[in-house]
């Protein structure tokens, strides 16, 4: 079984780390976290948005977009990324790329076992 912990940081910017139910608060937060994103810049956007990705160690990305009934709109292809600073940007277009309709949009980013998101408002 496993605990869900979700830290929040005083700039924004937040982990989910999923730990064995018998590993305590104080060890789980002693470790790094692997995989951290940045608020959307701007939200609500017209245009493109963009999120400062964080990731402590190389690996597989998987950054989706959906729209607020949980409908797939886009994936944005990063694949295997470098451990560092990375931005992940959506021009508010949908898989066909055609530009997706006014409304409020969930940003998905998932690392391993690790998955953040946040809620965007694309306004034309």
């Amino acid at each position: 079984m496993t605990h869900l912990f979700i830290p929040a940081n005083v700039g924004g910017e937040f982990t989910v780390t999923l730990a064995p139910a018998s590993q305590t608060a104080n060890e789980l937060f002693a470790q790094p976290s692997s995989f951290t994103l940045a608020p959307a810049f701007p939200n609500p956007f017209n245009g493109q948005t963009v999120r400062r990705l964080t990731v402590d160690k190389p690996g597989g990305i998987n950054v989706s977009v959906f729209d607020i009934q949980g409908r797939l709109v886009k994936t944005l292809e990063l694949g295997e990324i470098k451990a560092g600073d990375h931005q992940i940007a959506w021009d508010g277009t949908n898989g066909q790329g055609r530009i997706a309709e006014t409304g409020l949009y969930i940003i998905q980013g998932q690392l391993g076992t690790q998955s953040l998101s946040q809620k965007v408002l694309l306004l034309k």
